[in-house]
């Protein structure tokens, strides 16, 4: 396995970037965990192969070993570990990278009022604009604390994607949300870099309660 692939997500697009297009990475720590768990597995595997190799093979004269093929073994189970190691540490370095950002976007709120789709409580109206929606509470929240909470949903989201990650629109991949202070009250505006994943926030955004 190739170490931390990234993944293209421009509309029409699967694996080859062009100028323009952004390139992001979607997998969650958990997902990068547990990659990096495979990768130390191989690891293992590559060494118990030399292991038993060394074990198991009679000995060779100087001759015999010249013309083995079998004798770069070790040379090539250490190069596969090695290349196995650096995957799983690069795995391990972007799962700390993304519990380390969650905990400071998620410092202002405390655990027991963490939600993993906050949009400021019931819904009162939805505008639709260009990629996306504006979501205005029946109850106009503080912004402060609804940027908060946001902000702490959605890191936490890239820890470990919560159950409802495929309705709510806050984490549509690639959406960016923000909270305007407007009159009248805040408003949650969530905007998609495109028109496709655009629908697809309006199409979340109108199941919310």
């Amino acid at each position: 396995m190739m170490p931390l692939r990234p993944r293209v997500l421009c509309a029409g697009l699967v694996l080859v970037a062009v100028a323009g297009c952004r390139i992001q990475d979607t997998r969650t720590a958990v997902e990068h965990e547990q990659e990096a768990e495979h990768h130390r597995m191989e690891v293992e595997a590559a060494r118990a192969m030399v292991t038993v190799a060394e074990t198991t093979r009679p000995m060779q004269s100087a001759t015999e070993a010249v013309g083995d093929p079998g004798t770069n073994l070790p040379h090539y189970a250490g190069a596969r570990g090695a290349t196995e190691l650096q995957a799983a540490e690069e795995h391990e370095k972007a799962a700390r990278r993304i519990r380390q950002d969650a905990e400071v976007a998620c410092v202002r709120v405390p655990p027991s009022e963490r939600t993993s789709c906050p949009v400021g409580g019931p819904v009162g109206s939805i505008e639709q604009i260009p990629r996306g929606v504006a979501i205005r509470p029946k109850v106009a929240p503080e912004p402060e604390r609804l940027r908060a909470l946001v902000d702490c949903a959605v890191a936490e989201a890239r820890v470990v994607r919560p159950t409802d990650a495929e309705s709510c629109p806050l984490l549509v991949p690639g959406a960016t949300p923000r909270v305007v202070d407007r009159p009248g009250g805040a408003r949650l505006e969530i905007i998609a870099p495109d028109d496709a994943r655009g629908d697809e926030v309006r199409r979340r955004a109108a199941t919310l309660p």
